[in-house]
């Protein structure tokens, strides 16, 4: 009610203010059209008085029509103005008529008495009477007219101000009014949701104060009626939850028990098939070995029918094997990831190196696309990549009869990583599209009909795209059936500053003086060694064959810059290299095939010489760099040695290093040895030639050297070698050494590391002086040890070498002195076998360490340590020799303790004498890393 009065009220004041406005509106409309009137007055009256006064001199007719209008006109706003009781009060109307009257009675009296000069006068004075009045008249309406206009003004800003002013008692009362309606509505609102908060918080009755606002009131009562059956439902399903938990709890209790049996029972499954699997090679090496025995002896077509079945059968085996044996470890979540630094170009190199063979025997190409780059140092897991590329070309060589392997590298380079795209393309069968989806699964593969050809565990793409996750990388594969596959890997690498493939400063400069033309028909190749040669500063150029090849010569001989090396592939033939480059002077190098195992003394055409296959640029430049040591190393042998060139040697010896130096100190007395890395390898080799010595290592994995030696002298595997002189090679002295080499058949006895003059004399004892030349060349400098020890002086059969390669009790981290009392100045072939050692120590370090760590093999550890203690004296690497020698003596006590204790100085020697040998190189040899 009182905002309703309120509001009348308001509305009322501002209706009369509003009405006085009108009126006050109304009124200057009224006093403007006086002002009109008056206007239109004074001009017709003083027009009259015009006409009037040139009356006389004008025509009267018209003059007295025009006045009578005049006339007329005045008398109408007279007549108007005389109606209006205001006008009459503002105006003093009357005296305005009554002027007029008088004016025009004057007027119309001197109109009519032309000549009366008194009428004409008193004319005059009521004109001029008349017009005092008219501006009068005029000044009087100015005068209105501004107070008028005033009062308009005053009225509007009372108006004004009343409105604001009702205006603003009226908004404060609203305001009043809302805030005590707020107020009113606010406070039981509140109080419903502290009321609500409490039965949220679980009270179990809740009090809501009465309101008069109806719907609060109802919503209250609403709320107090929902928590008490809240309350009522909570406590029925706290119940039930209760229960579903006591439930839930056993069978998590049951779960974890079941979860604890299966971890239990995939950590035993997998140790079980790790033990079994090195238990089960161990028989299947022997079995293998012995198939391959029994197939040089004489059988017939049905016996070696079924020896071929043996052979493949138990092939198959031993891949399955070592398949599982992987898979175990990564199921077992024991496989770990090594991050060291590598070359990654050099691990593409020799992973095409390894199956090379392989690929010829099949008639294939393996090419290596190194996207023109010499070296790419990472940092990761070598091994691990080298296993996944083996796998995935080894994959390729199989399912591919004919055309070409290729196994290439894109590299994406970011601040602090690049990212390798790997891939290995071959010209095979294809694989269909549905049998791709299920390749990456285990012991899948795309035929998996009992009649496949190609055999397989199909395990190894499983495990190659397990260790490619492991590495943070992924792997994948394209193939069109009948046109071929591609399997890429993209895997991220660290950046690494080594190794590398580096050159020196007199290095390049000799490089620089090169120009290598590239003849052959395998674009990609020819234009991956064009880039990666012009990386090391050497021009290069392509040809596609010899007729191209032809033209470029005589364009650079015109040019001037002549091309001084040509390097060709073996399929173009010697015949068109003859024809076209036979008469020009200029160094040929040849892609040879692998499968043929040649020399450059096994090429009927002079002056070109081999380069093994996969050809890589790295093999060009080692080539150009060493072939003036490979001349000198030549005459050398040639001149100061005696040569044995008929004699057939056999080195028998599980270490790749050990085998290489002994290939060498060999070739230098003009003998090519053959070499068998293990005692099987031993006995096929000697039922195939006989040998006139064999140089046997002790100790070897599987068969050893006094088994193998009684195999021979035994004569059971149908060996030719049955009395061939078989010379012990071993890196311990004991005297219990010599009684078990003699016992075993053995008819001499040399310690490791070999001496050169120690073999000369051995050779000269087997086969005489030798043939000798005529042309004395410098002399060979032996190391000190040869020459201040008489301890080396070989003994003999029968007699008892002392430890000679032992070293003083401090020994050095790398001695080069050994390696160049052996070959002299061939410094590039030193730094080759110091690469090849360090590149076995890797593997040797590896499986030492898996034999103390992780399967506690105490044989396994004596013999990896006995390796790595010979090959370090070998090479000079004196330190790491006398720690694998503590290793290898705590293995003979028995000891574990004493083992274990001895092993954890193994890899800071490795790591230091990694580090001396390749400062060595680079400071000694002149040799980049």
């Amino acid at each position: 009610m009182k905002i309703l009065v309120v509001v009348i009220l308001t509305m009322s004041a501002i209706s009369a203010l509003a009405w006085g406005v009108v009126v006050k509106q109304k009124t200057s409309g009224e006093g403007s059209v006086h002002r009109q009137l008056i206007a239109e007055f004074v001009y017709h009256a003083r027009e009259l008085r015009l006409l009037h006064d040139v009356h006389s001199s004008g025509d009267a007719d018209y003059l007295g029509f025009l006045v009578e209008s005049r006339l007329e006109k005045c008398e109408e706003v007279i007549g108007q103005m005389g109606k209006s009781g205001r006008a009459l009060r503002d105006y003093n109307w009357s005296e305005v008529e009554s002027s007029f009257r008088d004016y025009v009675r004057a007027a119309e009296a001197a109109l009519g008495a032309p000549g009366n000069d008194g009428k004409q006068w008193v004319f005059h004075d009521a004109s001029n009477a008349f017009e005092d009045t008219l501006r009068r008249l005029e000044s009087r309406a100015r005068t209105v007219l501004h107070e008028q206009e005033a009062s308009i003004r005053s009225m509007k800003w009372v108006a004004a101000t009343g409105s604001l002013f009702t205006l603003a008692v009226l908004v404060l009362f609203y305001l009043r009014t809302i805030r005590e309606t707020i107020r009113r509505l606010s406070t039981p609102i509140i109080l419903l949701s502290r009321a609500a908060d409490r039965a949220v918080r679980g009270a179990k009755s809740i009090r809501f104060r009465n309101t008069e606002v109806t719907e609060l009131q109802s919503l209250g009562q609403s709320l107090q009626q929902f928590s008490n059956r809240m309350h009522e439902l909570v406590g029925e399903r706290t119940k039930e939850l209760t229960e579903s938990n006591l439930a839930l709890e056993r069978q998590i209790e049951r779960a974890e028990a079941f979860a604890r049996q299966a971890k239990e029972a995939e950590e035993a499954k997998s140790k079980f098939l790790a033990n079994m699997s090195h238990e089960i090679r161990t028989p299947m090496n022997g079995i293998l070995g012995m198939n391959t025995v029994l197939r040089e002896t004489e059988l017939d077509d049905v016996q070696r029918r079924y020896l071929d079945t043996l052979s493949n059968c138990s092939e198959t085996l031993m891949v399955l094997i070592n398949d599982i044996l992987d898979f175990s470890k990564i199921e077992a979540g024991k496989l770990e990831i090594d991050y060291s630094p590598f070359d990654l170009i050099e691990v593409m190199e020799e992973v095409a190196t390894l199956f090379a063979l392989n690929a010829s025997q099949k008639g294939l190409d393996i090419v290596v696309l190194a996207n023109g780059k010499l070296s790419v140092p990472v940092r990761g897991d070598s091994h691990r990549l080298k296993q996944v590329l083996s796998n995935l070309v080894n994959n390729a060589i199989k399912f591919t009869d004919q055309g070409s392997i290729e196994i290439g590298v894109e590299l994406e380079m970011a601040a602090d990583e690049l990212v390798a795209n790997l891939w290995v393309r071959d010209t095979g069968i294809g694989i269909p599209e549905d049998v791709q989806r299920k390749l990456f699964k285990a012991f899948s593969q795309a035929d998996e009909s009992t009649s496949r050809k190609f055999g397989g565990t199909g395990l190894g793409l499983v495990i190659s795209q397990r260790l490619v996750e492991l590495m943070n990388g992924a792997i994948g594969l394209s193939s069109e059936v009948g046109v071929g596959s591609k399997f890429w890997i993209r895997m991220p690498f660290a950046r690494s500053e080594g190794p590398r493939f580096q050159l020196g400063k007199a290095q390049r400069e000799k490089l620089e003086q090169r120009r290598i033309l590239i003849v052959s028909d395998r674009p990609d190749l020819a234009y991956s060694l064009q880039y990666a040669l012009r990386e090391a500063s050497i021009e290069a150029d392509v040809a596609a064959d010899f007729e191209d090849s032809k033209l470029l010569l005589e364009e650079a001989k015109f040019d001037g810059r002549s091309f001084t090396d040509v390097v060709f592939d073996e399929a173009l033939g010697l015949g068109p290299w003859k024809a076209c480059l036979g008469q020009i002077k200029i160094r040929s190098l040849m892609l040879a095939d692998p499968s043929l195992r040649r020399t450059s003394l096994d090429v009927p055409v002079a002056g070109v010489h081999l380069l093994p296959s996969p050809a890589s640029a790295r093999r060009i430049i080692h080539s150009i760099l060493n072939e003036e040591n490979v001349q000198r190393k030549r005459r050398r042998e040639g001149d100061a040695l005696p040569q044995f060139p008929e004699a057939k040697i056999l080195v028998v010896d599980d270490n790749d290093a050990n085998r290489l130096v002994a290939e060498e100190l060999f070739k230098r007395h003009g003998i090519h040895p053959h070499l068998a890395s293990s005692g099987w390898e031993a006995l096929e080799e000697t039922c195939r030639t006989k040998f006139d010595i064999i140089f046997m290592d002790c100790m070897m994995p599987e068969l050893d050297g006094f088994e193998t030696t009684g195999i021979i002298r035994s004569g059971r595997n149908g060996t030719l070698c049955r009395d061939s002189q078989i010379v012990a090679l071993t890196a311990n002295a004991m005297s219990g050494d010599r009684d078990k080499c003699l016992k075993a058949g053995m008819d001499d006895y040399l310690a490791k590391p070999i001496r050169p003059k120690v073999l000369t004399e051995k050779l000269q004892q087997v086969f005489g002086d030798g043939e000798q030349r005529a042309v004395e060349a410098d002399p060979i400098e032996f190391s000190r040890e040869e020459k201040n020890s008489e301890a080396l002086e070989h003994a003999g059969p029968g007699l008892e070498t002392p430890d000679v390669s032992l070293p003083s009790a401090e020994s050095e981290l790398f001695d080069l002195e050994e390696l160049l009392g052996m070959f002299g100045d061939d410094r590039v072939l030193i730094g080759s076998l110091v690469d090849e050692y360090l590149s076995g120590l890797d593997d040797t370090f590896q499986a030492l360490r898996m034999a103390i760590e992780e399967t506690a093999d105490i044989d396994k550890a004596r013999l990896h340590s006995h390796s790595m203690k010979g090959s370090s004296r070998s090479f000079g690497a004196n330190r790491l020799g006398d720690v694998a020698d503590d290793v290898e003596m705590a293995c003979v006590s028995g000891v574990w303790s004493q083992v274990e204790l001895a092993w954890r100085k193994i890899p800071l020697t490795i790591k230091e004498t990694k580090t001396e040998a390749q400062r060595l190189k680079r400071e000694v040899l002149g040799l980049e890393s």
